[in-house]
């Protein structure tokens, strides 16, 4: 799964899960920062912000699209901090499918792509 689409299901789950009175609180604590976070980097998208929105509604299906083209556009897919809020929230969502290899990310053809904890790095890129 690409970054984007990860984070479009991670909204998505969290929007269907975090938004029932049975939810959890983790569920809900981890909806809401990955929500902030999403809604960050489309701060100065307005139709991104309406997708972002509207995937709480009867018509999620509908708004993933709009929404992935959105986070695309903005280089979500390179936001590691965006990446890692979502796996979070699917880990509360849905820890069976997160402990099942459900939500695993594959990136190609990047630069300096970190995923996990405690990480650190120095990359320096340069044209030939």
């Amino acid at each position: 799964m690409d970054p984007v689409s990860l984070v479009v299901t991670a909204i998505v789950t969290g929007a269907t899960n975090a938004l029932q009175e049975s939810a959890g609180d983790a569920v809900k604590a981890a909806y809401a920062k990955l929500k902030r976070l999403v809604a960050g980097r489309l701060c100065d998208d307005q139709a991104g912000r309406t997708a972002l929105e509207q995937v709480e509604g009867e018509n999620a299906e509908v708004w993933k699209a709009p929404l992935a083209s959105s986070l695309r556009e903005h280089m979500a897919d390179e936001d590691e901090e965006l990446v890692r809020a979502a796996q979070e929230l699917l880990t509360q969502a849905d820890p069976e499918g997160a402990r099942a290899g459900k939500y695993h990310v594959t990136v190609t053809n990047s630069q300096g792509f970190q995923i996990g904890d405690h990480n650190q790095a120095t990359m320096v890129f340069q044209d030939e």
